[in-house]
């Protein structure tokens, strides 16, 4: 008799626990991309390639965000938000389970402090990019080394500040180097004006000990007086002493018309030489007609040794607000002994490589 008292007394101190998350799961938000394309490249290595590819458009992704009201003000958020490839189905960025995003955080809507894997502050000037808009992935400039594209930034923490047309925000992440406080140390910011149709953006990222490979990103022959390419034909890795980004935006919107411009300087620094990337972008978004929309755009990098330029277009048309069929395309020369490579292509085997890709995309 005991027993069954015991039982149904611990059942009835369960119960709230076991709905306690049933009632939480309200607050939270699934959410993702979807996004697959048909895709030619003109030269990969010397030779054309079709492929049915993922994320020309936009990148795959699955997330879960949430929020909880702590009252007075102050509310917990978090996000969980993995990638995946729609033509394959495996994970991206590396097989990282949450690798696009996870993080917590507690803000009251004026100030903002978030813990985990987040984007630094670079990724804040995607807004004046052309990429977002419609010309996709393919045609973000430098290989991504600016990091305006989007990159993480493990062991993070961030403060936001958001005020009427101002916004602000500073970020750390720890090396986690046992004895060294700054092996692969990052320290990153961002400052944002909106007011009406202008917008304004500044921001830097320094990351300390950050490996890169630019003839894989760049098709440059020679990086910080080296050669970037092995005997053997193989892309050089090279082990900066540190890498710093800094970028200024902005854009007009004209009503239905919307102007962009962006600049950003990436400063390598290893063993005592050093080396500049610049790139240079305007861009625009138009409508065409009702449901259709164009983008244009055009980018100019530089860096010791070589000149790129690259061009770029797309047609979104809108079935709804969450799907759409699109059709872009780029072209992109180097100069010099140096190769043409759009971000995320293998490296081409000339001075100029373009594609062509048709395809869907549908966000939920």
């Amino acid at each position: 008799m005991d027993l069954k008292k015991n039982a149904q007394a611990a059942v009835a101190a369960l119960v709230p626990t076991l709905m306690a998350p049933a009632a939480a799961w309200g607050q939270v938000e699934m959410y993702g991309v979807v996004d697959a394309s048909v895709r030619y490249i003109d030269d990969v290595g010397g030779k054309s390639q079709l492929a049915l590819t993922a994320g020309d458009q936009m990148p795959n992704r699955l997330g879960f965000r949430g929020v909880e009201d702590l009252g007075n003000g102050l509310k917990a958020n978090f996000v969980l938000e993995a990638g995946f490839g729609i033509d394959t189905g495996m994970s991206g960025q590396g097989g990282i389970l949450f690798g696009r995003q996870s993080y917590v955080g507690l803000g009251n809507g004026t100030h903002t402090l978030s813990l985990g894997r987040q984007y630094d502050a670079m990724f804040s000037l995607s807004e004046f990019y052309a990429t977002p808009y419609g010309v996709g992935g393919l045609g973000w400039a430098t290989g991504g080394l600016d990091r305006v594209a989007g990159e993480r930034l493990d062991n993070s923490v961030k403060y936001s500040f958001k005020r009427g047309p101002l916004s602000a925000a500073l970020m750390t992440a720890f090396g986690e180097a046992a004895g060294d406080v700054t092996t692969r140390r990052a320290f990153s910011g961002e400052a944002k004006y909106k007011e009406g149709a202008l917008s304004l953006g500044a921001a830097f990222t320094r990351v300390n000990n950050r490996v890169i490979a630019p003839y894989s990103a760049l098709g440059i022959s020679r990086f910080l007086e080296a050669a970037t390419v092995a005997p053997g034909g193989g892309a050089i890795q090279f082990a900066t002493d540190h890498v710093l980004n800094v970028g200024l935006g902005v854009s007009y919107d004209l009503g239905g018309v919307k102007l962009m411009g962006l600049y950003t300087q990436t400063n390598f620094v290893a063993q005592g030489a050093s080396q500049k990337l610049r790139n240079y972008h305007v861009a625009g978004t138009f409508p065409l007609a009702s449901g259709l929309v164009g983008t244009v755009g055009y980018t100019h990098e530089r860096t010791d040794g070589m000149n790129r330029n690259m061009v770029m277009g797309a047609v979104n048309y809108y079935l709804s607000k969450r799907t759409d069929v699109y059709i872009l395309a780029l072209h992109q020369r180097n100069s010099g002994d140096n190769k043409a490579v759009l971000f995320t292509v293998p490296v081409s085997g000339s001075h100029s490589q373009s594609a062509l890709a048709l395809g869907l995309r549908h966000k939920f």
